[in-house]
């Protein structure tokens, strides 16, 4: 272990969060950023750019903290168990860890998919926060759930013959605040749908700095566009990959230059 790099758990409500800091060599860094993650199969497929963005910011003398939320990753607990009040928790304090690391910077803060939205919704809660970069961000809880649980339908008609219950079932038990339902391995209750679906980032804008990017990949998603419109945020499209779905695409050192890249210009 180096000054420069250290693995932790930070407690959290009763819990622990296991975090990973990126910093400077023991110098004071002018900028620092806070990474939050997307949910279930997303983060894992994420975890790699995650990591080599945080080394290619440190090259840059830009600090930044990596942390999983409760119920995933290596943090305590599971998934089913926690809802996005108890991750808006996590991320005040991994936030408040960041500024502890590094006084006086200049912070900014990294989400990606839900965990953009995460970001967004937590914004009331950070004080000293400078830019918010959101990487290709569920706009809103209840269309992207939709989406999901339309695709998780068909996957079990591909498989099965057919699916166990029809969509409109399901989403009545869930907006009931009862049943679950599994997205790719891993269980949305009815209380998270209900948070889900409470996710409408248009609602959310007066709370953005004025250094607020959006970033989508590969290609420009009409619904991130005409939100990033609306909100005269400006978006832009990487050439890369999704960072966040399973292919054969694996991030590299060279991912961690093209995104640090690009956070450099949310400034």
């Amino acid at each position: 272990m180096s000054d420069s790099f250290e693995s932790f758990f930070l407690p959290s409500g009763g819990r622990r969060l296991f975090a990973s800091w990126h910093g400077t060599n023991g110098s004071a860094p002018a900028r620092a950023a806070l990474f939050c993650h997307p949910l279930g199969e997303e983060k894992k497929c994420a975890h790699r750019a995650f990591v080599e963005t945080a080394r290619a910011l440190q090259r840059r003398g830009i600090a930044s903290l990596r942390f999983d939320m409760s119920g995933c990753g290596d943090s305590d607990g599971e998934f089913d168990d926690f809802s996005t009040g108890d991750w808006l928790d996590d991320i005040s304090v991994a936030w408040g860890e960041l500024r502890r690391r590094s006084p006086g910077a200049r912070y900014t803060l990294i989400g990606l998919r839900f965990g953009a939205a995460l970001a967004a919704l937590a914004l009331e809660r950070l004080p000293d926060f400078a830019a918010l970069a959101l990487w290709q961000p569920v706009v809103n809880g209840k269309d992207e759930f939709t989406s999901d649980l339309r695709r998780v339908l068909i996957q079990q008609m591909i498989t099965d013959g057919r699916a166990g219950m029809d969509r409109k079932e399901l989403l009545a038990e869930l907006e009931s605040g009862e049943g679950r339902v599994e997205v790719d391995g891993y269980a949305v209750t009815g209380s998270l749908y209900r948070d889900i679906c409470a996710i409408d980032l248009a609602s959310m804008t007066e709370a953005f700095p004025d250094e607020t990017a959006v970033t989508q990949f590969s290609r420009a998603n009409r619904r991130i566009d005409a939100f990033a419109e609306a909100a005269g945020i400006p978006s832009r499209v990487v050439d890369m990959p999704p960072i966040w779905i399973r292919s054969d695409f694996i991030p590299n050192a060279e991912t961690g230059e093209v995104l640090a890249e690009d956070l450099e210009r949310t400034r």
